[in-house]
C-alpha cells in the first residue's frame, strides 16, 4: 500500500513492451498515476492448444510477430530489460541476460510481450515445453501440524492489540484517507474489530479513517482474517503485514528494502483482491544492473522497488461481485488465509481448513471457482521481482539474512481503508474531490470478526 513516484516508473519497466499505454518516463508528471492503471491488460494463464505445432519466425503463421521478437532479442532485451524480467521469469524461467530467441518467441506467443502474438510457439527454448504459458499451480501442502500461537481479542479497548495509526496519507498512495486516532475510525463493537472512514475533514480535502497495526510482530505461519470487507465509493481497503512501524522500517532498511506482504487490496466495485509482495534494494540510480547495487538502505531516491504486481492480472483472486448501484457496498464476510513459508508464500480466498483432534490446523484446501483462482503461491525461485533483490542483500547483508529476505524477518499485521488515490480515482489527497467526489465513502466499514495466527 505504499507507492512511491520511483516505485511507479520500476512497475512500469516491468511490464512487457505494448502491454499498457503508460509512458514510464513521465510517471512522475502526473501525480494521479496508480497501479490502478497498471491492472487493465490480459494474460494468458493456461496451456495454449496448438496440436505439438512450432515453428521459427519464418514460419508464415508468425509472420505478424517475427520483427517485434526480432527486436526485442537484438535490441529490447538490452535498452529495456525490466520489460522482460517479468514474463521470461514467470514462464521460460530465465533471466533478460541469458534469454534466447526462443524465450522472446515463447512470451510474444502467451501474449504476454508485444502487439502482436506469435501463432506458434518455439521449437526450442530454455524450460520446455515451449507451447506452455503457465504451469498449473499446485496447493501447498503444509509441512506440519500448525497451533494456533494468537487470536486477537476484539472484546474492549482496540488499543489492547492493535495501535492505531495517526498519519495523513499525503506522500504514501496519495489517497483521500486522514489516517486519525479519536475513537470513531478504530474501535471493537459486538465482539469485532471495526476499521471505519468516519467524516470528512473540514475543507472537504481529506477524509478521516482508520488504520490499525498490530502491537505483535510474527515470522512465518498461517494467518487467517474473517472480514466484511467494504466496497464501492472509491474505497481502497487492506489486509497486509509490514515490519516495525507504519515506515515499514525493518532488518534491512525503511521500506520497501523490509518488504511487504498484502494478502488483499481491493478497490471501488472490483470483484477480485489482489495480493502482492513488495520487496526493494538500494541502488545508483539502476533497477537491472547487479553493479548499480548500493547498501543505502533504500534512501530515497536512489532505490528501487520490486513487486509481483508488475504481472498485476496473475495477482488477482476472485472474491465476490457487487453492484453498487443496487446499494450493495460491501463484500459478504469471507475468509481470507495467508500461508507465509521460507521461500514461499500464498494468499487463499474461502479455503476449507481442515483440524485434527488437538484443534491444529492440518490442511488448507483450495474453493472450487470456474473460470477464476481462489488462491496463489510466489516462489521466491520463480519470482522473478522477489529474486531480484538477492544481490543486494547478498552485498550487503553477507551471512545476516536467509535466502527468502526479505520476507524472513518478523512483521506486524495492518488493516486500514484508504478512499482514491488509485489511478482513474475521482479523488486524491488535498483535492475539494474527497468530499465532493469520494464523500459517499464515509461510514464505509471493514469488520474483522477473527484473526488468529498458527504455527
Amino acid at each position: 500500500m505504499f507507492f512511491s513516484c520511483s516505485f511507479l516508473v520500476f512497475v512500469a519497466n516491468f511490464l512487457p513492451v505494448g502491454s499498457f499505454d503508460l509512458d514510464a518516463d513521465s510517471v512522475c508528471d502526473d501525480a494521479e498515476i496508480s497501479l490502478r492503471q497498471l491492472r487493465a491488460r490480459q494474460l494468458t494463464n493456461a496451456t495454449e492448444g496448438t496440436d505439438g505445432a512450432c515453428g521459427g519466425l519464418e514460419d508464415p503463421r508468425n509472420a505478424d510477430c517475427a520483427e517485434g521478437v526480432q527486436w526485442a532479442f537484438e535490441k529490447g532485451l538490452k535498452q529495456h530489460p525490466g520489460w522482460y524480467l517479468v514474463p521470461l521469469g514467470t514462464i521460460s524461467r530465465t533471466v533478460p541476460s541469458n534469454a534466447k530467441i526462443g524465450d522472446l518467441q515463447r512470451i510474444f506467443f502467451c501474449g504476454r510481450a508485444g502487439k502482436t502474438r506469435c501463432g506458434l510457439p518455439p521449437c526450442s527454448c530454455t524450460s520446455p515445453p515451449c507451447n506452455v504459458c503457465e504451469a498449473p499451480e499446485l496447493v501447498p501442502k503444509l509441512s506440519k501440524a500448525f497451533t494456533r500461537i494468537k487470536q486477537f481479542d476484539f472484546t474492549g479497548d482496540a488499543k489492547k492489540e492493535f495501535d492505531v495509526v495517526q498519519i495523513p496519507d499525503q506522500n504514501m498512495t496519495h489517497s483521500c484517507s486522514n489516517y486519525v486516532d479519536d475513537g470513531s475510525t478504530v474501535f471493537t463493537k459486538d465482539g469485532k474489530l471495526v476499521v471505519k472512514v468516519s467524516s470528512a475533514c473540514p475543507d472537504g480535502t481529506c477524509l478521516n479513517s482508520g488504520r490499525a497495526m498490530s502491537r505483535d510482530a510474527f515470522t512465518y505461519g498461517i494467518f487467517t482474517f474473517s472480514a466484511k470487507v467494504p466496497k464501492c465509493n472509491s474505497v481502497w481497503p487492506a489486509l497486509w503485514l509490514l515490519p516495525e512501524n507504519s515506515k515499514g522500517d525493518g532488518k534491512y532498511g525503511p521500506w520497501p528494502c523490509s518488504g511487504e506482504i498484502d494478502l488483499l487490496e481491493t478497490v471501488n466495485d472490483d470483484s477480485h483482491g489482489a495480493f502482492n509482495l513488495v520487496a526493494g534494494f538500494g541502488s545508483r540510480g539502476g533497477c537491472y544492473d547487479s553493479a548499480a547495487v548500493t547498501c543505502n538502505a533504500c534512501a530515497p531516491p536512489s532505490y528501487c522497488t520490486s513487486t509481483t504486481l508488475a504481472d498485476a492480472e496473475a495477482s488477482h483472486l476472485m472474491v465476490e461481485d457487487v453492484n453498487c448501484a443496487a446499494g450493495e457496498t460491501s463484500w459478504k464476510e469471507h475468509l481470507f488465509v495467508l500461508l507465509w513459508q521460507r521461500d514461499e508464500i500464498s494468499a487463499f480466498v474461502d479455503p476449507t481448513l481442515s483440524y485434527n483432534e488437538a484443534g491444529q490446523l492440518i490442511s488448507i484446501q483450495e474453493k472450487l471457482r470456474h473460470g477464476s483462482a481462489s488462491f496463489k503461491t510466489y516462489k521466491r525461485p520463480t519470482t522473478p521481482t522477489w529474486s531480484a533483490v538477492q544481490d543486494y542483500m547478498n552485498k550487503c547483508f553477507p551471512g545476516r539474512h536467509a535466502a527468502d529476505a526479505p520476507f524472513d524477518i518478523p512483521m506486524k499485521i495492518v488493516l486500514n481503508i484508504a478512499v482514491g488515490g488509485y489511478g482513474g480515482a475521482p479523488c486524491f489527497w488535498g483535492e475539494k474531490t474527497c468530499a465532493a467526489s469520494c464523500g459517499a465513502a464515509v461510514g464505509s466499514e471493514l469488520i474483522i470478526s477473527d484473526i488468529s495466527v498458527w504455527q
